[in-house]
């Protein structure tokens, strides 16, 4: 599929990315072509990664829009995302207008122009399929699209585009109506203002501000300070000042003209990360802050908050009730930013937004809040923040404008693993129930870890259904791997067996997985005894974003769940790929993303890497559903000959002598190659992975490496 990319510049050259990294024909477009191939050189160096790998380049294609603009009449989808100028739009428009051929969808990527004002200047047959496609930046990363129809853009289309957008570029579309800013800019950009504003006014720090405005209550790192820097100050201005022109009748809008940083940030040239510089800096190494007070960058201050300390770990509804009723300048800022966000989200509603799932849902998939503005008044319950308004969600209904409940609409392929039946709630997992005869096991212990309690209790869930299982998790990631402290903790007191029992119940559990019909939904971290058990699945569907390695070797252990046993098995026909993965086995290799982790070998290219991050589980559950059982791994091994394993071993050396690796990292190397290599049998792989492991628990060398992580976060090589 083609699609043509108009414009270079952040947005368009991040729009070029996510489409490529999807695999599809990308042209992007600019002034002249150099501009456009300046682009594609500064998309390797962005930080967060734009690109899934490098050779992700080889899908876009860069274009002068003066002289190249008949490239368009092959394009499914021609996306203008150039600056925000109406008259740049304009001309643009009128260059690619005769080219466009009647099939191609055509769309603005804009976050705030009229869209109407935008179709009236386009022919007439082209208005018909014109609307705004407002992706947030960076694209690969957020994965909401407002979608704005203009009062000519024919209801097919939209649906067209809907569909398209959801399955064929992976995002969730939220429709918004025509008005300035939209949802997402004209409330967005208005907290962000908001917090600046009250933290002036109370005399708080960037710092201070941004640790009560981050996860404190529900929303990303980025917070407040930081996220202006990410957005770009002089972007916050155009966006406030275009609001300011065009909606002259919001009460709310003096918070627009209030802050005094932006305006002085703004003309010392200090725009943000663009450049370099903004509510933060970094210097020499060392982060630095603005004062508020002097406007002068100092050292960056961890904030000291003690009336605050406890507060993260008390879930979110509760802590926000309590949050508020603190008697300091810290509680009146949370009431006061708090209170007047909520009551203006209530003010705008109708305006903006077809309904307050709408609403909600644009704040939590685009700026990442845990919690929309209306839920968050239900949360918090009205009283609490003076706000005479109803309950806006009831017994899996919503609100309307008409002041009816109606039901919430939610399709089957982005349903969340706690919207299905719970049936059995047990120690470190739950059981539901998908429909149509399929299970889930779901993790949910704390990053989803694993103990041989847990796995020998998921072994005989298993073993009660045979139609089929998603494995999943219903902690932040699927699962960093197996309990460290425990292993620790028995090493010292020298309990071998209860770790080798425990061992046991992991191995055998990846044993039930490999029999019998069971998909893993894999997302943010699987890692260790997580990758074991996701691997032992006759199949992954893997998160874009999911983070899988063996990172065992840096806390001086080896993968003894059957992870090092079924690498081998896994690539035993093809030496070159069975050496590359125990290479990363051995480097401690964690992917950077899922298509990483099919680089690396840690998914096979039977496996599914979902386009779209929030059908994993839907996925999963029809793969169940398609499936048939694999043989019983044991069935399958193959036992190489004497030559190659010599010769095998002997470029092993040769790779292991030109790296930096402690010896004792090579020693832990020589018992992974003496794994995947010299075993005959499946039973007698999994006994010496065993041996091993316990070996090294052994070692002084491997204890003081688990310490030092469990202590600092950090592997120690020694």
């Amino acid at each position: 599929m083609k699609v043509c990319v108009l414009g270079a510049g952040t947005m368009g050259s991040g729009i070029a990315a996510h489409l490529a990294n999807l695999n599809f024909e990308v042209i992007l477009f600019d002034i002249n072509a150099d501009i456009a191939k300046s682009a594609l050189s500064n998309l390797e160096k962005q930080k967060p990664p734009y690109l899934y790998h490098p050779a992700i380049l080889d899908n876009i294609t860069p274009a002068s829009l003066e002289d190249s603009s008949h490239l368009v009449a092959n394009a499914d989808w021609i996306c203008e995302a150039v600056s925000e100028k109406f008259d740049i739009k304009c001309d643009v428009y009128n260059r690619i207008a005769p080219h466009v051929t009647p099939n191609s969808m055509l769309s603005t990527n804009t976050s705030g122009i009229e869209i109407n004002r935008l179709s009236e200047i386009l022919p007439r047959d082209l208005r018909r399929r014109f609307m705004g496609v407002h992706f947030f930046n960076p694209p690969r990363y957020l994965k909401l699209i407002e979608l704005i129809p203009a009062k000519d853009t024919a209801r097919t289309e939209v649906d067209r585009m809907v569909q398209f957008l959801e399955k064929k570029v992976g995002r969730r579309v939220i429709i918004a109506k025509d008005t300035p800013g939209f949802i997402a800019n004209r409330f967005g950009m208005w907290s962000m203002y908001k917090a600046v504003q009250l933290a002036e006014k109370h005399k708080l720090t960037v710092e201070e501000t941004d640790f009560l405005t981050g996860p404190l209550i529900g929303r990303p790192n980025s917070a407040s300070f930081r996220l202006n820097d990410i957005v770009g100050l002089d972007i916050m201005e155009d966006i406030a000042k275009n609001i300011l022109e065009r909606c002259t009748d919001d009460p709310y809008l003096d918070t627009f003209k209030a802050c005094k940083s932006i305006k002085a940030l703004i003309e010392k040239g200090c725009l943000g990360n663009k450049s370099g510089k903004g509510y933060y800096k970094k210097e020499n190494d060392q982060i630095h802050a603005i004062d508020l007070q002097t406007m002068a960058y100092r050292p960056i201050e961890k904030a000291h908050l003690p009336t605050f300390e406890g507060y993260p770990t008390v879930p979110l509804e509760k802590r926000l009730k309590s949050m508020l009723k603190e008697y300091n300048k810290y509680g009146w800022f949370l009431k006061e930013f708090l209170e007047e966000s909520l009551y203006y989200a209530n003010y705008l509603k109708e305006e903006v937004s077809h309904s307050v799932q709408d609403f909600d849902s644009i704040m939590e998939w685009g700026f990442g809040w845990k919690m929309g503005p209306f839920k968050m008044i239900d949360a918090i319950e009205g009283k609490t923040l003076n706000i005479s308004v109803p309950q806006f969600y009831k017994n899996s209904s919503t609100l309307n404008f008409s002041g009816k409940y109606i039901p919430i609409t939610e399709k089957e392929e982005y349903k969340p693993i706690d919207r299905y039946q719970l049936l059995q709630k047990l120690d470190g997992f739950n059981v539901r129930n998908l429909g149509d005869g399929v299970k889930a096991i779901c993790l949910t212990g704390k990053m989803g870890v694993l103990d041989g309690r847990i796995c020998a209790s998921i072994t005989e869930e298993i073993k009660k259904h045979a139609q089929g299982w998603v494995v999943c998790s219903e902690s932040k990631c699927f699962s960093a791997g197996f309990n460290l402290e425990f292993f620790l903790k028995n090493t010292l007191k020298q309990d071998w067996n209860n770790i080798d029992n425990a061992l046991v119940k992991l191995q055998n559990l990846t044993e039930v997985l490999a029999a019998n019909n069971t998909v893993a939904a894999v997302h943010h971290y699987c890692l260790g005894a997580g990758l074991e058990v996701a691997s032992a699945c006759h199949e992954m569907v893997v998160h874009p974003e999911a983070k899988l390695g063996f990172p065992e070797i840096k806390v001086g252990l080896l993968p003894a769940g059957a992870g090092t046993s079924r690498m081998r098995l896994w690539y035993q026909n093809d030496l070159d790929s069975l050496e590359k993965t125990i290479q990363n086995m051995i480097r401690g290799a964690i992917s950077s993303n899922g298509y990483d982790a099919l680089k690396l070998g840690y998914v096979r290219s039977s496996d599914t890497i979902s386009s779209h991050p929030d059908t994993i589980l839907f996925q999963a559950k029809h793969r169940v559903m398609e499936a048939r059982v694999q043989p019983k791994i044991k069935n399958d091994w193959i036992t190489f000959e004497k030559d190659t394993i010599e010769s095998e071993k002997e470029k092993f050396n040769k790779w292991l002598a030109n790296h930096d690796f402690t010896p004792y990292t090579k020693q832990i190397a020589s018992y992974i190659l003496c794994i995947a290599y010299d075993s005959k049998l499946w039973p007698y792989a999994l006994n010496l992975e065993r041996i091993k492991f316990l070996n090294l628990l052994q070692d002084k060398k491997t204890v003081d490496r688990i310490k030092h992580m469990l202590e600092c976060g950090k592997y120690l090589e020694n």
